[in-house]
Formats: C-alpha cells, structure tokens, sequence
C-alpha cells in the first residue's frame, strides 16, 4: 500500500489512491489513515477497513507492508547473499519472483528515511512451508532494509491470526524473528480471529481480518514505546515457568507463571473475538505433550489467587513435559490477558524440572 502524507498542511486533505488505498486524509493535528483493498469484490468498499488514529509526533514515515510475502521485498543487489544464508534456493511462487517488490516499490523511496517499519505477512510463507526459516528470512530483511536506508528504525511484526493450523509455529517463528534483531518485536492477534464466512464478515477470506482498529491501538502502543520511548506497556505476559503436579484420578494439574508488570495486573480470561466456545467450552487454549508427537488438551482454565498465574487440569497418561499456548485449536476462544486487555503471546515451553 501506499500512503501519501502533507505533514505541513494546515487543513484536512484527501487523496484518492488507486488502485490499492483510498481515503488518506491529512492535518496538522491527526493523521487518519485508511487503506481499503478496491478488488472486484462486493464486500471491499465498505468491509476491509483499516484505520489507524495516531498523533503526527508518532506517524512520522510508517512503512506498513501487507500484500507480499519476505523474499519478493529483498534487496536485489544483496538478494542471493540474504536466500543463501537462510538456504533458500527457488522462488516461493512463480508470479512473484524474487525481489519484484524490490526495484518497483521500495527503491524510488531511498532517498526518504522513515520512522517505523510494520510488518503484517507470513501467510504466503505458510503455503511454501518455510515456517523453519522464517526467522533468518525475517532478520534478513530487517538488515537489509535498514542497511539500505541507512537507519537503525524499530521494526514491528503483526502475528498471524487463527485461520489454519500452521498459523501457530510462524507465530513462534515470527516471535523469533523479532529477537534476532534489536529494536524489533511482534504484536499478537490471535484474541482478533475472523473466524466467520464470506457473508457474515470475512469477505477475503479468515487471514484478513477486516477489523483493523484494535489492531492499530495495538501497534500505536508500540510506536510509543520504541520510537518515542514512553515508558508504557505495549504487549500482553510472556511465560516465565511451568509446573506440573499430579493430582488424584490420573490427571495433572499445570500451573502457568506469566511476566505481569507492575501496573498490568492481575490476569484475566477474555473471549476472543468472534469465539463460539470462548471461556465457556470444555478445554482452554492451552495442551500439553510428554513427547512433542501426541497432544493433549487442557480443561479449562482459571486465574489464580496472585493474578500472575494460570492454572489448568489435563487427563494425560503421563507427566506432561511441554505445554503450548494458542496451539491446538485454529481459532482460538479465551485469551489469557493482562488487565490492559493486551493478549499473551503464544508459547510452545518445556516443563520446570
């Protein structure tokens, strides 16, 4: 997508973009971006709407990419260097060969600098099974385009939401990506599914969610953190420790220990969007593995009485040693968040010894 701004202007403006944006509207004050997919579909216009409200000290120069999968944006002239370290040898599609985003799209922007790089992909590199390699893809690009604008600009990665089953590693895999490199993270969306047909509010399909707003709060938090570097909370708990404890009756009871910050406390179960179980079915978001082959779900879950842990009871025939978050269903239906409203980040951990 591409977004036209006048920072200087001193009224609203409009611009019509086509044929991939339209509606980008400019003051001195706000930036109101919308991006709106115009395909030949009859839901485009008025469904896929994404906006983002956010102050101009904040919004100054966000790329944000969501069309193409990593290798079609590498640098060309550093091309096979950056697919060789991560041992990629042919294209992931034959109509996007790679680098074609490259010299059409990004070069003519070098010499403009940004502030933040949004990155919201990843389905692609599903369908060529390239889960694995992800993160090397993911710090390549990072470096490269950072080596090419000269800028050392934070980059932020736009998990994936529930709509297949593989969504759940290239989360991991996204997750390790952003630690690769400094001055990167992810954003969970898990808890934002769309996990309804083409009639009731998923007219392209359940990858793309046409509920941009929560999203863009999220990602707002973030560019405050680490562009503007407000001392704030932008991301939900990540897991620290796991216990496992036997009780009667053959089951185990787990216990989930979860970073809260002070301030962001104590947990709480939300519904996720657009759920049909959500905190009421017969096991949580969460399973459990002796052997990482056979997986078993957890019943559901609850907040203990400190607020910092989340504790489950699963009927396994042995002491289970991992345990996943967000995993072993495609939508996820109760999210584990702090009391900002901010999601978990999935997780896939071994057991306390």
């Amino acid at each position: 997508h591409r977004l036209v701004a006048r920072p200087g202007s001193s009224r609203s403006e409009s611009t019509t973009i086509r044929p991939l944006s339209e509606g980008v509207s400019v003051n001195s004050i706000i930036y109101h971006l919308v991006l709106r997919r115009l395909l030949l579909h009859p839901y485009s216009p008025c469904n896929f709407d994404a906006k983002m409200w956010c102050s101009r000290r904040l919004l100054t120069g966000v790329f944000f990419f969501s069309v193409f999968h990593a290798h079609a944006r590498f640098a060309s002239s550093a091309f096979q260097d950056q697919l060789a370290a991560c041992n990629i040898t042919t294209p992931c599609r034959p109509t996007q060969p790679n680098s074609k985003i490259w010299a059409t799209t990004i070069v003519p922007m070098q010499p403009f600098t940004f502030g933040t790089m949004v990155w919201d992909q990843a389905e692609a590199d599903i369908v060529c099974s390239r889960e694995t390699v992800y993160p090397c893809m993911q710090q390549q690009l990072v470096e490269s385009y950072r080596e090419q604008f000269n800028a050392s600009f934070p980059f932020i990665a736009v998990q994936l939401p529930g709509y297949v089953e593989q969504a759940f590693a290239m989360r991991l895999e996204q997750d390790a990506g952003a630690q690769r490199v400094p001055n990167a993270t992810v954003t969970a969306t898990y808890d934002l599914s769309c996990a309804e047909n083409a009639t009731n509010g998923c007219p392209h399909g359940n990858v793309h969610n046409v509920h941009k707003q929560p999203i863009g709060q999220r990602l707002a938090l973030q560019f405050r953190r680490m562009k503007l570097r407000e001392l704030i909370v932008s991301e939900g708990p990540r897991v620290i420790d796991i216990k496992v404890v036997p009780t009667t009756g053959g089951t185990f009871a787990v216990t989930v220990m979860l970073g809260v910050v002070t301030g962001t406390g104590p947990l709480q179960l939300m519904p996720t969007r657009n759920c049909t179980e959500c905190c009421s079915g017969n096991s949580s978001d969460f399973d459990v593995s002796s052997d990482r082959i056979t997986w078993y779900d957890g019943a559901p879950a609850g907040v203990t009485s400190t607020g910092e842990r989340i504790q489950f009871n699963v009927d396994a025939p042995i002491t289970p040693k991992y345990v996943r978050y967000t995993a072993n269903k495609i939508f996820p239906q109760c999210a584990v968040a702090n009391a900002l409203g901010l999601p978990a980040m999935p997780f896939d951990m071994a057991v306390s010894e």
